[in-house]
């Protein structure tokens, strides 16, 4: 220290480290230090191992308790078991009983290999009772459980309550702590949530099941993981898996999908049985309910129908631009209202609203007004991204398009990112590939990308979303889109965008019938007049354009049914819920 501060050599130490070594690299060193076991080394060796790896990762005794349940894990079980229940609080304390304990199982396994004879002159060294390192006191002896004087074990009144993970022995309220992780692994936590919001909206019975898993894996052997292996070299495999109890269980890929994710951020750092409890918490917090606000604010979902139902009747054209923000929301971050943002503190004013996809999107000051009437009715309880949700259905049902089930209970969303929207909305000249690869990394599979394409029967569009397939499709001047319509086409280039460059005229998606919600965008995509890259893309696949052809030969009913099955679905795609985000106050900024 200098003055205080720290040595120049060490703030310059650091700078280097921060500067040129990789992350990766640090992840290695920590998957070695967790995976460091003693083996056939002295503790000697096995120490200087240790101690060598705490050095490179630059440990300054900020996480002294992490590494003491490290060293003691790589201790071979005849040294494990011997100070496994005393409290150490450095890693010199638990070196020295460790050799302390090594010299006494030298000394007896000498003194198995002498003649009863020799055995019966020779004097052990007194046992220590109590801590390994034991001191004398006027009190006579320690406790060995708990280190207090003056009582036995058996007679300690403060004991402690131990539970087995993965082979360890811990104290509740000591090694098992709240953010364990936050230093080896900071990510650990929240990726975890983000996999089980993501697979939990779109499957929520599966929470169950793994809130059973978590049981049945406590009930044998403590919360170990034990449950999920499928062999051990002394059952063979005969583990617990295929007992009876277990035959039901479910769960086991869904784990493992979390462990790959896991794996993939700090390799050899989270436990599995870890995951497992984590898993079983989360996948229980996510829970969208209908009728959410009934009895923290009764009136919420009849005040946003009223102010719908008052707003569209008048403007019924922007129910199509509602549906399509609430679309825009969920693709990016999931349905948590990332989109309404003007400002957050890590991207400045370079949010999702500035991002290409999204700078033709209207709704927002709708939003806001709806907003302005819920939070005077009940301050600071309904979120936006339930009001966005519940917007784009009532303003459909508004024009005379169909009804969905909007469960609600979302909370919104702290970050936003221009590039992020860039990234994960689908673009209008998308091919069916990356329509496919879009929709299925938001848990949507084909049948959801055709129903939700079905939103294109209302609402408008400008000319640099498909003039592209007029005059230079595939980047050559003059070039055409052949899979489009040309006299379609013709029509477009004539009477529409009659230059390239025309950035202000609209087109209807659904000529003709853009102001009714009914199956004549499906009949024109059938007949090459779909307006976008991405409709016609929807005819490149047999999947697809089966799913199409059955919409257009059924009934306007069975249709509206489908597609709101499919709009209750996205409206899940990476929900918020419980304590993660916040509910603001201000739909375009995140609480101050």
């Amino acid at each position: 220290m200098v003055g205080g501060q720290p040595h120049p050599c060490f703030q310059l130490k650091n700078l280097i480290r921060q500067r040129y070594l990789l992350e990766t690299y640090r992840h290695e060193l920590l998957s070695k230090l967790y995976n460091l076991r003693k083996g056939i080394k002295s503790v000697m060796a096995y120490y200087d191992e240790f101690q060598q790896l705490m050095l490179k990762l630059d440990h300054q005794g900020e996480q002294v308790s992490h590494d003491i349940v490290n060293f003691k894990v790589g201790l071979n079980k005849d040294i494990f078991t011997r100070i496994t229940l005393h409290k150490f609080d450095t890693i010199d304390g638990i070196f020295h009983a460790d050799l302390e304990v090594e010299r006494d199982l030298k000394e007896n396994s000498f003194m198995a290999s002498q003649p009863e004879a020799t055995k019966a002159v020779q004097k052990h060294p007194p046992r220590y009772e109590g801590k390994l390192n034991s001191t004398s006191n006027p009190k006579g002896f320690q406790c060995f459980k708990y280190q207090g004087w003056g009582h036995k074990a058996s007679e300690c009144t403060n004991q402690r309550n131990i539970i087995l993970r993965e082979g360890i022995f811990y104290f509740l309220g000591e090694e098992l702590q709240l953010n364990f992780y936050a230093k080896i692994c900071p990510q650990a936590e929240k990726i975890i949530q983000n996999y089980v919001q993501k697979q939990i909206t779109n499957a929520p019975s599966l929470a169950a099941a793994l809130l059973r898993l978590h049981f049945h894996d406590c009930f044998v052997r403590g919360c170990d993981a034990s449950v999920l292996l499928n062999f051990t070299p002394s059952t063979k495999n005969q583990t617990e898996k295929v007992a009876v109890p277990n035959q039901t269980l479910r769960g086991f890929s869904f784990i493992d999908g979390v462990k790959r994710a896991v794996e993939a951020e700090c390799p050899g750092v989270v436990s599995c049985a870890d995951i497992v409890a984590l898993v079983a918490r989360d996948s229980v917090v996510v829970t969208l309910q209908l009728n959410f606000y009934a009895k923290i604010c009764p009136q919420a979902e009849k005040i946003i129908q009223n102010y719908v139902q008052k707003q569209i009747t008048n403007a019924p054209s922007l129910a199509a631009a509602l549906l399509r923000l609430h679309f825009h929301d969920c693709f990016v971050r999931g349905c948590d209202a990332s989109v309404l943002l003007n400002f957050t503190p890590s991207t400045k004013n370079q949010t999702e609203k500035v991002a290409v996809p999204n700078q033709t999107l209207r709704g927002f000051s709708f939003i806001d007004g709806v907003k302005r009437a819920v939070e005077a009715e009940c301050p600071g309880v309904v979120s936006c991204a339930d009001i966005v949700a519940l917007v784009a259905r009532d303003s459909v049902v508004v024009t005379g398009g169909p009804y969905w089930n909007v469960p609600t209970g979302r909370r919104d969303g702290r970050e936003s990112n221009a590039s992020e929207a860039l990234a994960n909305i689908p673009p209008p000249t998308s091919n069916f590939s990356s329509l496919q690869t879009s929709f299925a990394s938001k848990g949507l599979d084909l049948k959801d990308l055709v129903l939700l394409s079905g939103a294109h029967t209302i609402g408008i569009s400008h000319c640099p979303s498909f003039s592209s397939r007029l005059y230079n499709f595939t980047g050559i001047w003059g070039k055409q889109d052949p899979s489009l319509d040309r006299e379609y086409a013709a029509n477009l280039k004539t009477k529409k965008c009659k230059s390239i460059n025309d950035n202000t005229t609209i087109v209807e998606m659904d000529p003709g019938s853009s102001g009714k919600f009914d199956l004549s965008y499906f009949q024109l995509v059938l007949k090459r007049k779909g307006l976008f890259q991405s409709d016609a893309a929807l005819t490149t696949s047999a999947t697809t354009k089966s799913l199409i052809n059955q919409l257009v030969h059924g009934s306007l009913k069975q249709f509206y049914a489908e597609f709101g099955v499919a709009m209750e679905k996205m409206g899940k795609i990476e929900v918020k819920t419980g304590s993660v985000g916040e509910i603001r106050k201000h739909c375009a900024a995140v609480n101050s």
